[in-house]
Parts: structure tokens; sequence; C-alpha cells
């Protein structure tokens, strides 16, 4: 039954926890990963966001916390940004309901690389030389548009205010408006995809949301 699980989940491969090298990134809280390896946050339909530099171990975690899930009984599901595409596509071939039902199936739907929205600045690293450039543009071009779209709408022309859109402006009178948008669609992607994953709501008079 293991077996299956880790089959249906279409794991691009089967990682472990055990295999992680946490010395190699002591910034990393161990124990709070063993923790979560027990899924217990599956059950209580909470979401887990890593974020960190490309090449850090954040896939192997999501493989390694996946294949737990698997091991308890769970079903689980792996998916990249081009996931975006596929509701698109099956948006236009009037396929979308079930492509919905069908990932709302999974206990765990595990959504990697979600950096390659393209919003995400390039590094140049050698030696001592660390240096952020622009945003690497990677990834799905029109969703970018879209984000970009709604955060005009946010900061000039949505009338009734936020905490996020509060956040935003005081953004754009720190970094100015060219970052700030960046760094607001960044926000905004990931709240869509809490709203999108379990229905959380955008609560407009609430700061924690946020």
């Amino acid at each position: 039954m293991v077996e299956r699980r880790i089959k249906a989940a279409k794991f691009p491969g089967v990682k472990s926890l055990d295999s992680f090298d946490f010395l190699a990134l002591p910034s990393l809280n161990k124990m709070l990963v063993l923790e979560l390896a027990r899924s217990d946050y599956v059950l209580r339909r909470e979401n887990i966001i890593a974020i960190g530099n490309s090449g850090t171990g954040k896939s192997h975690i999501a493989l390694g916390l996946g294949l737990a899930a698997c091991q308890k009984g769970l079903s689980v599901g792996f998916v990249t940004s081009a996931l975006v595409h596929e509701l698109i596509e099956a948006r236009d071939e009037k396929r979308l309901l079930r492509l919905q039902r069908q990932l709302a199936g999974h206990k765990l739907l595990i959504i990697d690389e979600l950096g390659y929205l393209g919003l995400t600045p390039r590094r140049k690293q050698s030696g001592e030389l660390d240096l952020t450039g622009r945003i690497s543009r990677w990834g799905d071009r029109l969703l970018r548009t879209y984000l970009f779209e709604a955060v005009s709408v946010l900061i000039h022309r949505t009338k009734r205010t936020s905490p996020l859109q509060v956040w935003g402006q005081r953004l754009v009178k720190r970094i100015g408006l060219k970052k700030a948008k960046v760094a607001i669609a960044r926000k905004l992607a990931i709240i869509l995809h809490c709203i999108w994953t379990d229905g959380t709501e955008f609560d407009w008079g609430t700061p924690a949301k946020v």
C-alpha cells in the first residue's frame, strides 16, 4: 500500500529525511522538520511554506515530508509551478472542476518550484562576491502580468483598505514603486495559494492574515 501511494504521488524521486544533511544547513530547525514528519499538520489542514535560496534542500525536505505522509497512510500529490499551465488548459478545455476535484482528493499537495514564478531575484555568487540582481522572469509570464496588475489595482485604485494595502503603500515609500511591486506580488501569490489550497478567506481587517 505504501508503494502504491508513493507511485500515485508522482514524486520526481524518492528521498527521505534520513538522507538529508542537516549539518550542511545549521540554520534549519532539525527538530521542527522531524516533528513535521509526523504529519499532524496535514490532519490540522495547515500549510508549510519553505523559503530559501536555490540549492538549499527545499525540494529534498518537501519530498521527505511527502514520503513520511505516504508512510502514515495519507494520499499525497506532487506538482510544480507548471500546475498553473495545467489549470489554464483545464479551464480552456472545460475540465477545470474535474482537475480541482482530483487535486482536492489529496490529503497533502506539494507544490514545488514556486520561485519559478519569476519573482525571485537573480544572484551572482563567486567567492566572497554575492550580488542580488533583477528578478529572473522565469516561469509563467502571464501569471506574473496578472499579479503585477493586481498589485497596481491594490495600491492605486482599491478604496477599501486592508493590512496588505497599507503594508504595500509603506513599502512603496521606503524602497520605491518598482521594487515594492515585486515584493507585494510575491506576498499576493502566497496569499492566493493559501486561499486556493485550503479555502482560507482573505480577512480585510486582520493584520495577522497578511
